[in-house]
């Protein structure tokens, strides 16, 4: 019942609710807060804190009216007044991020909304806009970037790819992990574009950039060769890899993986 009034009411209908327990809100007022921020979570913060006895004596009465209103009070307000599928704020644009499903074309709108987000606060790092949210703020903007380059796309984006990934770990150039991880999705990308000289000068920028197994590096690239139209660049670059010793348990794990997939690769090539 609580929830089907949340989603049938207005925010005015909200706002009279909260009235009853002495949080006085105005509408017209919380509009022109939120429009110096566009950040809910920032609004909302300071809302708790003015009325902070007001909310923990509504909780304690355990009535169906709780202090979470606040939060739906002010989702309706921006969703009356703005486009939130066009919004920066953080709040919006995690609740995207964390869809399943997303177009090519919503996972592109949604990373350039992400670097507008740090061009106007240019905090340079995902956590200074998600840390609010629990999980893991990397983990969940690489996978953005994962789901993009998984879907079918052609030379010319594939290209495209690539200059949105470089642009997005210059903005964001303080998740040091984010962006060696976005390396490796872009050299996998280039080494599906089938240009040896670029794939070298890729992997050497990895290299020299990141502490990392050269077979991990080498991973990415036999995954992208797959994307051309026959193998000789993937037995290539295998025949490259094998050249490397194995030093560390790391790399036998990799290295096993990069043989079982040659073996795949040429069963396939047999058939």
């Amino acid at each position: 019942m609580k929830d089907r009034f949340i989603n049938q009411a207005s925010s005015d209908q909200l706002i009279e609710k909260l009235n009853k327990y002495n949080i006085s809100l105005n509408k017209s007022l919380l509009i022109k807060q939120y429009a110096n921020s566009f950040n809910l979570y920032q609004l909302l913060d300071s809302l708790k804190v003015l009325y902070s006895k007001e909310l923990q004596a509504l909780d304690k009465q355990n009535k169906s009216v709780t202090s979470d209103y606040l939060e739906y009070i002010l989702d309706k307000i921006v969703r009356e007044n703005y486009d939130v599928e066009d919004s920066i704020d953080p709040y919006y644009l995690f609740q995207e991020l964390k869809t399943e499903g997303k177009s090519k074309e919503k996972i592109k709108q949604i990373i350039e909304r992400l670097l507008r987000l740090n061009n106007l606060y240019h905090l340079n790092h995902v956590e200074g806009y998600f840390g609010v949210f629990e999980e893991e703020c990397e983990q969940v903007i690489y996978r953005l970037f994962e789901d993009y380059q998984a879907l079918p796309l052609t030379k010319e984006e594939t290209k495209e790819f690539i200059s949105l990934v470089e642009h997005f770990m210059d903005c964001y150039d303080r998740n040091e992990e984010l962006k060696m991880n976005l390396s490796l999705l872009k050299l996998e990308r280039i080494a599906s574009l089938g240009d040896e000289q670029e794939i070298d000068t890729a992997i050497q920028q990895i290299k020299q950039t990141y502490r990392l197994s050269i077979f991990v590096i080498y991973t990415r690239v036999l995954l992208g060769t797959l994307d051309l139209s026959n193998n000789k660049m993937f037995k290539k670059y295998y025949q490259k890899v094998k050249q490397y010793m194995v030093l560390s348990d790391e790399d036998k794990e990799e290295r096993a993986f990069i043989d079982n997939l040659y073996q795949d690769v040429m069963m396939d090539e047999e058939e």
